[in-house]
């Protein structure tokens, strides 16, 4: 009977300690470590430099691809509104593209010319490893966590304030129809401000709120 207990405890204290991709992903923002944050929020780790650099090329790509179609391109999936990027847009999106495919070929020609074989196995890993995670095929993704991570850095840099009301559009438009939903909105929206406050990313008070 005793041992029963104790191996109960055992197991409950593993699965307290146990760190889970939605606490590494508070844990990185919290600390204002964006790019580490949104990579466990996309691909449920954080990604070795090469991963990383494959990672910048095939955004880069998948967004000059998309952008000939007419559309941005969102990572995650289709935004619920969109329009053709501006030519100018387009030339910043081929540069970019450019720069990308460039890095990834002197990291290949270098290898090559040192006779390094363990790079080009290591980036042939990153290859297939984002073999299935293009244009929005990240069925275990925390979207909603990846964006809020984003808006958080974005709102840091630009000194832009949201309210609550305003997050949830953001989350939408972003292809998240769920925020928006008459419950969400119903609750004020509490389910979100708690990932919020989590997260860290600030909420401007409403015109109510502050009239109060």
């Amino acid at each position: 009977m005793g041992n029963g207990i104790a191996i109960a405890e055992y197991r409950r204290e593993q699965r307290q300690q146990r760190t889970t991709p939605a606490k590494k992903i508070i844990a990185h923002a919290l600390r204002w470590e964006f790019q580490e944050a949104v990579q466990i929020a996309r691909y449920n780790k954080v990604l070795d430099e090469l991963e990383f650099a494959l990672d910048r090329y095939y955004f880069a790509l998948d967004t000059v691809e998309e952008g000939m179609r007419g559309r941005f391109y969102s990572p995650y999936m289709k935004p619920a509104f969109n329009q053709p990027p501006s030519p100018r847009e387009m030339r910043i999106f081929r540069k970019n593209l450019k720069e990308c495919e460039k890095f990834i070929a002197d990291i290949f020609l270098d290898a090559v010319d040192k006779h390094d074989g363990k790079t080009i196995i290591r980036l042939a890993h990153a290859v297939w490893f984002f073999g299935d995670k293009r244009r929005g095929q990240l069925p275990h993704a925390d979207r909603e966590r990846a964006l809020l991570v984003g808006l958080k850095s974005k709102l840091a840099s630009s000194g832009e304030k949201y309210t609550i009301k305003d997050i949830a559009k953001f989350l939408f438009l972003e292809g998240l129809k769920d925020s928006w939903s008459k419950d969400a909105q119903a609750d004020g929206f509490s389910k979100l401000r708690r990932k919020c406050k989590a997260l860290g990313v600030p909420i401007e008070p409403s015109r109510k709120t502050k009239q109060r």
